[in-house]
């Protein structure tokens, strides 16, 4: 083959694989997820279009040629609402992002997929597409106990832990070594957290062994804890 064929070859190679997409997800307390996508192309090209996925179907493109720099959309559905704002970050597009924050009105349960599809000019069309599956899972926060009442005669203590996360967490309590049933425990979604707050009861002894309350959230097989909560007869802790 000839050496100038190999080189061009070499060089196209290196042009096409500058395209660059990446996307990344963060759980925001009291807002919901915030998905960004950042694109960066060759410095010899100019930005076609970014279009942007839910689940494989696409809602939206933006084109800096004909769109507001930046483009701001909002939808609004029964379940949620997302926010999505685009905005290239130096001329032609070169470099930029789209950041989606979805804010929701009900507990979701299902996973949900984005991808992110970034295009050059022609006559190259370089484009890089990236996909990113934000599982509907938030890790509990750490265990809270509180006294709810305490016997100085008798040492008994009822005792209350509180956590939230998505899906419900659980709560486990054991008293020394052994795991013990809740006398009662329930659950609530809270709008403004936009994760569920649990709460668990239980009565002991407290004379006898310490207390721990262990949060726990699984989905699909995940499962994420949080920090537990240690109650003695002196004080309550959270045990790291």
């Amino acid at each position: 083959m000839d050496p100038r064929v190999v080189v061009f070859l070499c060089i196209f190679i290196a042009i096409v694989k500058t395209t660059k997409v990446d996307m990344s997800s963060e759980w925001k307390p009291e807002r919901g997820w915030e998905i960004t996508c950042s694109w960066k192309l060759f410095n010899n090209d100019s930005l076609q279009s970014v279009r942007l996925f839910e689940n494989d179907r696409q809602f939206m493109i933006f084109r800096p040629e004909v769109d507001k720099n930046p483009r701001i959309e909002q939808y609004r559905r029964l379940e949620d609402e997302m926010l999505v704002e685009c905005q290239e970050s130096v001329p032609r597009g070169l470099v930029g992002t789209c950041v989606l924050t979805m804010e929701f009105y009900q507990p979701p349960t299902n996973d949900f997929r984005f991808s992110c599809e970034a295009s050059g000019e022609r006559p190259m069309f370089r484009m890089e597409r990236k996909s990113l599956v934000v599982k509907a899972l938030v890790p509990p926060t750490d265990a809270v106990i509180e006294v709810g009442s305490r016997n100085a005669d008798t040492g008994r203590v009822t005792l209350n832990c509180t956590s939230s996360g998505l899906p419900a967490p659980q709560l486990e309590w054991r008293i020394g070594e052994q795991k013990v049933p809740a006398d009662f425990s329930n659950r609530s979604w809270n709008f403004t957290s936009k994760l569920y707050h649990v709460w668990s009861v239980v009565s002991y002894s407290s004379s006898e062994h310490v207390a721990m309350c262990i949060p726990e959230t699984s989905k699909d097989g995940e499962t994420k804890r949080g920090a537990a909560a240690l109650y003695s007869s002196a004080e309550s802790v959270v045990k790291d």
